[in-house]
């Protein structure tokens, strides 16, 4: 990466001095404010910096009017990232931004979580065709190794409404929230996982389809157990020879439904009625 050279018909310019590039970072957060986007990060100079001041983004996403979304974590735990916000609850780690095409304001901004600082690290975010926020992220045990010398939290206390998939945690599992539009309200928020193992992520593949559809792989029923949701319960390996195995769920927000399965990676589904929102049709 050391000897990227940066291509001058282009225009591009590389950041090299460490110590100007600290001072800019120092500048830049002072101005609690304001949201700052990185955009070609180079070499990266900048960019540390920037990492080292406990606010990062995950997520940046467009609604059809070319609204930027972001969804991101924060140390920062006062009213910084709440702004023109209905719902939010204060003190918590992780925040969804809307800005204006240009970047030049905010249009609101909300937190979520247990209120108690950092929960999840996100993996997954999207924008439907009526602006609702989908988010799916998991947090626990994995996130607070102590050899990780982080500030990460649990999964318990997140939101959660009254028709969640499941509405208890072990305090180590994945969450899937969505947020109504202009973040007046949370439409759904639900706990996946199982009662003894830890699941996580170490680099699986998740993503949204624009229907609202979550595809999600996870570390699943590692340590020997074998406690991830199964539907129907022969839907999975009949051994579990592996510290940790490739779990996979899916859901869509017209009807609900996932499919999980152990190394043998049998996807089998079944269906439970979730919301009457018809996406290409009305936005409620």
């Amino acid at each position: 990466m050391r000897d990227l050279k940066p291509k001058k018909y282009l225009g591009q310019h590389f950041l090299k001095d460490s110590n100007i590039s600290k001072k800019i970072s120092t500048s830049l957060i002072s101005k609690s404010s304001q949201t700052i986007i990185e955009i070609g990060p180079g070499m990266g100079i900048l960019t540390q910096h920037l990492i080292s001041k406990k606010t990062q983004t995950y997520f940046v996403e467009l609604d059809r009017s070319d609204n930027v979304y972001l969804l991101g974590q924060s140390e920062i735990q006062d009213s910084t990232f709440i702004h023109n916000a209905q719902w939010s609850v204060p003190g918590s780690g992780q925040f969804i931004s809307k800005l204006t095409p240009s970047l030049d304001s905010v249009i609101y901004s909300t937190v979520f979580g247990s209120g108690n600082g950092i929960n999840i690290s996100p993996t997954a975010f999207l924008v439907d065709l009526c602006n609702k926020m989908y988010l799916a992220g998991w947090g626990g045990s994995i996130n607070n190794l102590s050899i990780l010398n982080n500030n990460a939290g649990s999964t318990f206390n997140m939101p959660i409404t009254a028709d969640a998939f499941q509405n208890s945690t072990d305090g180590s599992d994945f969450y899937i929230m969505v947020l109504e539009d202009d973040a007046s309200g949370l439409v759904y928020g639900s706990y996946f996982g199982g009662s003894v193992s830890s699941e996580h992520v170490d680099g699986g593949t998740s993503r949204f389809d624009r229907k609202g559809k979550v595809y999600q792989a996870i570390c699943a029923s590692c340590g020997g157990s074998s406690d991830l949701p199964i539907e129907p319960i022969n839907a999975l390996s009949p051994t579990n020879n592996s510290n940790c195995n490739l779990g996979v769920f899916k859901m869509d927000f017209n009807f609900l439904s996932f499919a999980s399965g152990m190394e043998s990676l049998t996807f089998l589904k079944f269906f439970i009625a979730f919301c009457k929102t018809k996406f290409f049709a009305t936005c409620v």
